[in-house]
């Protein structure tokens, strides 16, 4: 995926690190995020050996539930961070449009003006990049 976006958008050298250490932290917090799903869901596992059983039956399934939930919660936000860094401290606004106009082009839930304007202002900056 990142490397689709970087030949999408043609980041410079500086934002390609600044996209490759944003990589490594996006990574790092999955990586940790999955660990604890699978302890979670270890601990599960092991308490169910029953095929039959219910939330009362085993005992702390209601907090490991909880704390599934929220781990799932957790790797939601981490990927909105992940956007959002992305576009408001990684990209310029050249580079937003450029990507923008390119996925919804053909996309008829975006207004055809929407599309029209994204589209026109990624051709403005990809020419300004290549004067």
């Amino acid at each position: 995926m990142l490397l689709a976006v970087q030949s999408a958008i043609d980041l410079t050298e500086a934002q390609q690190l600044d996209l490759m250490h944003l990589r490594r932290l996006l990574y790092g917090r999955l990586g940790q995020l999955l660990r604890e799903r699978k302890a979670l869901l270890s601990r599960v596992h092991s308490d169910t050996l029953d095929p039959y059983w219910t939330r009362e039956t085993v005992p702390g399934a209601a907090q490991v539930a909880e704390q599934l939930k929220a781990n799932g919660i957790a790797e939601y936000k981490t990927y909105m961070q992940f956007a959002s860094t992305f576009f408001r401290g990684v990209s310029s606004p050249c580079d937003v449009s450029t990507s923008m106009g390119s996925s919804i082009h053909g996309a008829s839930r975006y207004p055809r003006k929407a599309r029209a304007t994204l589209h026109a202002l990624a051709h403005v900056c990809v020419s300004a990049r290549h004067d």
